[in-house]
């Protein structure tokens, strides 16, 4: 059974001479270029229209048809719908030379100028595999000559395998909604790790700025999906701000880069099993459920980590308000003691000296306290944002 085509232009309407040069141009059919463009817009949710030229305006509606669209074209079977999704991808990946979708937020995209001049010049021929992510990224003549090519190789690359497409199992109009759903989601990851406006400095981030809170919270999102011990998920989380912070310090040639490296040191010794235990629990602040989380004593531990994980927590907190402007649950430390054991072998200097005088000489020699000779520090916390 022949798949059903997908929403076109109608054989009866009128030619569009600027999609006839522009397909042209491209070396290929224009009304095959036409269901292709208007795939990509469907599957946004919106009417079909190309920018071919600056001036004239892409007047977008949303269509309730995107679902009905994509499913007319859909393979019989899920096995055939998720080896659709695997081809798409694969050759994607392959061509940028990309290992996952994450790897497109470092992305350099084709500037404004060259997205214009392609759109404009009736000689220009694609020459690389690059996205346009500009605004109009969605109705971009460029893009839609870059998707265009990606599926004509999906096509040639299976007719040298199983030939699914040869064998209509799978179609190249179904292959157009996936990259299409693929560019959406590699733009939006793309622009969420471009500078932003940092209220606390007063000015646009820099580049490496930008970067450092992108790994911090593309890391963040990758720990969180995990089932993960809750002390664990803390420990990594905040060694994941030290090292970004580290990296961004030595491009900047800052001051306070040794007070950052030594945070690092002590985290490590400390590792996961030195974090507090935390407990969550729902409050309503103005009538709105509110997360929270309450944070234990850690009676074995030196007072003054608190002060050192504190100043970890917050750069933490700036780098995701600045990536999509929320804010960390709150946590609300309490006096009542934490339940897990003291980790052993630490040097003395991260234990809490009171703590450690009322221990018996037993419990003293089965801490197995190291002799490693380490220092603490009083950190001028005020320069080190």
């Amino acid at each position: 059974m022949d798949p059903a085509p997908l929403p076109g232009p109608s054989l009866d309407a009128p030619r569009n001479p600027v999609m006839e040069d522009f397909a042209a141009k491209l070396d290929v059919d224009p009304d095959l270029l036409a269901k292709f463009v208007t795939a990509m817009k469907l599957m946004n949710g919106e009417t079909a229209h190309i920018n071919v030229s600056p001036g004239k305006s892409t007047q977008h509606r949303k269509a309730s048809r995107k679902s009905d669209a994509k499913a007319a074209v859909e393979p019989e079977t899920q096995e055939l719908v998720n080896k659709a999704h695997a081809l798409m991808r694969e050759m994607t990946y392959a061509r940028f030379g990309v290992k996952q979708a994450t790897d497109f937020i470092f992305h350099i995209p084709a500037t404004e100028e060259e997205v214009e001049e392609f759109a404009q010049d009736d000689e220009a021929a694609f020459q690389r595999y690059q996205f346009d992510f500009g605004v109009d990224y969605k109705s971009s003549a460029w893009n839609a000559a870059v998707m265009e090519r990606l599926v004509a190789d999906v096509v040639r690359e299976d007719l040298l395998n199983m030939r699914y497409i040869q064998k209509e199992l799978i179609s190249p109009e179904y292959l157009g909604y996936i990259l299409a759903e693929q560019l959406v989601r590699y733009r939006a990851d793309w622009k969420q790790f471009q500078p932003k406006w940092d209220e606390e400095k007063g000015r646009m981030e820099t580049e490496a700025e930008a970067v450092a809170r992108g790994k911090i919270v593309l890391f963040n999102r990758r720990v969180s999906s995990r089932t993960v011990n809750g002390q664990h998920m803390k420990f990594n989380h905040r060694r994941n701000t030290v090292t970004a912070t580290i990296a961004l310090k030595e491009s900047e040639g800052a001051d306070d880069l040794a007070t950052w490296e030594r945070l690092l040191e002590i985290l490590d010794l400390l590792g996961a099993g030195g974090m507090s235990e935390e407990e969550e629990f729902n409050s309503l602040d103005n009538g709105a459920k509110v997360r929270k989380y309450i944070v234990k004593l850690c009676v074995w531990r030196e007072p003054l980590i608190v002060d050192y994980m504190s100043i970890i927590d917050k750069q933490t907190s700036r780098f995701q308000a600045l990536h999509n402007g929320t804010k960390p649950a709150p946590r609300v430390r309490v006096e009542t003691p934490g339940k897990r054991y003291a980790p052993k072998g630490l040097p003395a200097c991260l234990y809490n000296s009171e703590w450690m005088a009322s221990l018996s000489l037993l419990e003293l020699k089965e801490l197995k306290i190291s002799k490693k000779v380490f220092a603490l520090f009083v950190a001028a916390t005020s320069r080190m944002a």
